[in-house]
């Protein structure tokens, strides 16, 4: 089942209602952050923000280390309130 999920997001990465999902875009950057298909990692930056704990998690796993994963777990980390954090 998560093979197969990484499959549809990867192929749906550009749709709209896909990236109202935070949760899909951890499947994206987990099938992508390395090889051939990087380039629609880029899509990261339409995404709505992952909570604060998955951004956390993402950036410290190994699709951390691609640019625009990084990039969409530190927007992600900006997007939450000082209130929540505590």
């Amino acid at each position: 089942i998560h093979a197969q999920l990484q499959l549809l997001v990867t192929q749906h990465a550009s749709s709209p209602a896909l990236q109202e999902l935070p949760e899909a875009a951890v499947y994206l950057s987990r099938a992508c952050w390395q090889g051939p298909h990087t380039a629609m990692l880029r899509t990261l930056s339409l995404w709505a923000p992952l909570p604060l704990l998955s951004a956390l998690s993402l950036i410290s796993d190994a699709p951390g280390a691609n640019l625009s994963v990084r990039q969409y777990a530190l927007r992600s980390m900006r997007s939450v309130a000082p209130e929540q954090v505590c």
